[in-house]
C-alpha cells in the first residue's frame, strides 16, 4: 500500500521517514498489548468472562473472553480518529506521500515511552534462564539430554 500510495503521489526526501514512523506505529501497538496482556495476567478474576448457557438440563459453556483483549481490539481500531483529530493535517497531508519530522517524533517518543512502561511492567516475569525446575523439567522432555 505504501509503495502504491508512493507511486501515486510522488516522493520527496521526507518520505524516507515513513518507514521509521510505521516501525514505531508497530513497535506501540505491540507494547499497548503487552501492558493490556500484563493487567489481564495480574488481574484474571477482573479480566476473564466466560458464559454458560442452561437449557433443558444441559450446560453450554462458550469460550472465555478477555475484556482487556477486547478493549485493546476496539482501542487499535478506533485509534485513527482521535490521531486525525489532534495532529495538523499539514503532518499527514501533503503534495506527496511524507510525514514531517514532528510526526516522527511523536511516534518515535510514544514507542519509547511505552516500552519502558511495559518493560516496568514484566521485568520481574522476565529471566535469561529458566528456573532450574523448569529447566530439569525441559531437559527431560526434549530428547537431547539423555
Amino acid at each position: 500500500m505504501v509503495v502504491a500510495a508512493a507511486a501515486t503521489e510522488g516522493v520527496a526526501p521526507s518520505s524516507t521517514l515513513v518507514v521509521p514512523f510505521l516501525v514505531a506505529l508497530a513497535i506501540v501497538v505491540f507494547e499497548l498489548s503487552t501492558l493490556f496482556a500484563f493487567a489481564g495476567v495480574t488481574h484474571t478474576d477482573f479480566d476473564v468472562i466466560q458464559i454458560v448457557i442452561r437449557r433443558a438440563g444441559k450446560e453450554v459453556a462458550l469460550p472465555a473472553l478477555s475484556v482487556g483483549a477486547s478493549v485493546l481490539h476496539l482501542l487499535i481500531s478506533m485509534a485513527a480518529i482521535p490521531i486525525t483529530k489532534v495532529a495538523s493535517p499539514s503532518t499527514l497531508f501533503g503534495p506527496e506521500l511524507r510525514i514531517t519530522l514532528e510526526g516522527l517524533v511523536m511516534g518515535l517518543t510514544s514507542a519509547s515511552l511505552l516500552g519502558i512502561a511495559a518493560f516496568l511492567a514484566w521485568r520481574h516475569r522476565m529471566s535469561w534462564q529458566a528456573v532450574p525446575a523448569q529447566q530439569r523439567e525441559a531437559e527431560q522432555f526434549s530428547g537431547d539430554v539423555p
